[in-house]
């Protein structure tokens, strides 16, 4: 029988295809249902969200009948790893398996492609870099030119991110058609590949943008998609929040400024008004970096007032560049981009979100944030004529899956759990150590080292230890190195001139039975460690939004100020969803045992550690390493005979 006129289900069954062709593959009833799910909405044109527990296989799910019935995906991840792993992993493996051949293009943001403008630019800008910066972007061109690629992460996967911005472009200064290496863009040739493929996977960077950007990266791909996955799904109002709107930094107007400068300063040295008035805007912006409007007591005026100066600002900038712009290329490219952020600021100021100018370690940034998500969400929801499926682990609370569906304007999709055959009172116990200090206090990081070191030192195999911010993981990594036994690897901060692709981090620890990882951030989700058992994860404290950050100031107040609890219908419900992710990284088969340990003490002394818990898979909760050992003893032998 043609796959096409088989149920999904019946390939992922008993006897079925997958177990045929796939030695370690395992039929799940939950994975069933949930491709089942898939078809129907696809053969019907209609949408469905799917709750798919750890461990059921929601991506082969989705994957299966999509493959299977040969329609034009668009598949979208929040996390740039579980992207990875599907290009590279996930839809090989289901093709080879299905016998088919289906194209495939990865369709990744701006930062990930090399811009040659920018990168022969700035190779031109001997006083602007330092000798080692130029020596990088110099043997940077030199691969690019040997191999042709223009796929940053496999041409340079150790660049930092500060070195990526010398060699990347954004929406804001990107030349397009006019410029002069267009005909060989490698992020235009992306695009074009994705163009003609069958299955695109995107980041929801890419599709939870505005229309104009969305049209510009995605071209005719999402009015053509037969279906479009979005997987990672509780992660969409996270995004949608900060990308429907607009954002744009003093880093890059700063940029443009300096680069105006110089172009006008070697190719126009007689506009000295003009050079003048570029210095004063410069200082402008460094002073206003110390000057911002409150986000707390917020007055919208004073936000849009900024606004509105930087938008004359660059229009008197323009209108002076006009006149002698063909004297030389540079000049007529920096005039491009102050049009482009005279038009960008343009947009922001007459949007009817929320404006808003907030401080960040590189100065400040303008953003525009959707009050109303779910109508600003409409028209990308109604691109796309095909079906629409968003899946996650993680979208209820307590059982009700609710504000996660009303967030995104889905009440009337159909929701459905689908259930997983790990037994969490069998395979796992829930380790809340006597910690007396709460997470605020200096001596946390002293007393959770205390607990955790045991507990490393009492289990088998691989540990995840999560942290919400890079201060405790570098704090207890320090504590950890040359203390314990094992292969320690720790994820760096971005800003880390050492910090290396998280992928190949993973694969590392991976290939080390016995290894602890630190991590943080993308490490909380979307991790997919099928296959490779874990005897721990730990946790340092719940996964609370940091309450300084300007749109969770802005949420709060606007939330209190119509006298809704802003802490129970916003904060609380984020932080469950997160430490649920975070707790579904151990177990992923029916033969993994695992520890969760949970360090924060707020879950057993505060009356809303009731609602992380009844939102937690049942398991055995146990507060002493002691009552732990029966457990860990039968654990540790089963990991010793699975390695």
């Amino acid at each position: 029988m043609s796959l096409s006129l088989t149920p999904s289900a019946d390939l992922l069954s008993s006897d079925g295809l997958f177990e045929q062709q796939w030695p370690a593959f395992t039929p799940r009833p939950g994975q069933q249902q949930m491709a089942g799910l898939v078809d129907s909405a696809m053969a019907n044109k209609d949408s469905v969200v799917i709750e798919a527990a750890s461990g059921s296989g929601k991506t082969i799910a989705y994957l299966t009948p999509i493959i299977a019935q040969g329609h034009r995906a668009i598949i979208s991840t929040a996390s740039r790893y579980l992207q990875q792993q599907l290009y590279r992993q996930d839809i090989p493996r289901v093709q080879k398996i299905m016998g088919t051949s289906h194209s495939v293009a990865l369709l990744q943001g701006r930062n990930h492609y090399l811009c040659p403008y920018y990168l022969e630019k700035n190779l031109q800008a001997d006083a602007a870099l330092g000798k080692q910066q130029q020596v990088a972007l110099a043997q940077l061109a030199q691969r690019y030119r040997q191999t042709g690629s223009g796929d940053l992460d496999t041409l340079a996967p150790d660049l930092s991110s500060a070195m990526r911005r010398y060699v990347t472009s954004s929406r804001d200064d990107c030349l397009a058609k006019q410029c002069p290496h267009y005909a060989r863009c490698p992020l235009m040739s992306v695009r074009q590949k994705a163009q003609t493929a069958d299955i695109v996977v995107v980041n929801h960077s890419v599709l939870f943008t505005d229309a104009v950007m969305r049209r510009e990266q995605l071209g005719d791909l999402l009015p053509e998609a037969d279906i479009v996955v979005v997987d990672e799904a509780h992660r969409v109002a996270d995004f949608a929040q900060g990308i429907v709107g607009q954002r744009l930094s003093s880093r890059k107007l700063k940029q443009f400024l300096v680069d105006a400068s110089k172009a006008v300063h070697d190719h126009a040295p007689e506009q000295r008004q003009l050079l003048a008035f570029i210095q004063q805007l410069e200082s402008a912006l460094v002073a206003l970096s110390s000057q911002l409007p409150s986000m707390e007591n917020y007055r919208p005026e004073q936000h849009s007032q900024i606004i509105e100066q930087l938008i004359t600002a660059f229009e008197r900038v323009g209108k002076n560049l006009l006149p002698f712009k063909d004297r030389h290329q540079h000049l007529s490219d920096v005039l491009v981009r102050c049009q482009l952020l005279r038009d960008k600021l343009r947009v922001m100021s007459s949007t009817e979100q929320l404006c808003c100018v907030h401080g960040n370690q590189h100065g400040f940034m303008l953003q525009t944030i959707p009050s109303h998500l779910a109508m600003a969400l409409k028209p990308l929801f109604k691109e796309a004529a095909g079906s629409w499926v968003f899946t996650s682990a993680t979208l209820s609370v307590a059982g009700s899956a609710q504000r996660f569906l009303q967030s995104l304007g889905l009440e009337d999709t159909h929701f459905q759990q689908v259930d997983s055959a790990i037994d969490y009172q069998r395979q796992a116990r829930l380790f809340t150590p006597q910690i007396t200090v709460t997470p605020d206090h200096a001596e946390y990081c002293l007393q959770l080292l205390e607990q955790l070191m045991p507990l490393l030192a009492a289990v088998d195999g691989r540990v995840l230890c999560l942290f919400t911010s890079y201060r405790n993981l570098n704090e207890v990594g320090q504590g950890l190195r040359g203390f314990i036994d094992r292969p320690l690897l720790i994820q760096r901060s971005a800003n880390d001139q050492s910090a290396g692709d998280n992928y190949r981090l993973i694969e590392r620890f991976k290939a080390v039975p016995n290894s602890v990882l630190l991590g943080t951030g993308s490490f909380w989700e979307g991790l997919d460690l099928s296959g490779i058992p874990l005897a721990a994860v730990v946790i340092d404290k719940l996964p609370f939004a940091p309450p300084s950050d300007p749109f969770i100031e802005w949420r709060t107040n606007e939330l209190e100020k119509h006298g809704i609890n802003s802490f129970e219908q916003a904060i609380l419900p984020d932080a469950v969803i997160r430490l649920r992710q975070g707790c579904g990284r151990l177990l992923r088969r029916i033969s993994d045992r695992g520890v969760i340990m949970i360090a924060d003490p707020r879950l057993r002394s505060k009356a809303y550690g009731d609602v992380f818990m009844q939102s937690l898979p049942a398991m055995e909760p146990l507060s002493n390493l002691a009552e732990l050992k029966p457990f860990l003893q039968h654990s540790n032998n089963s990991t010793s005979e699975s390695e």
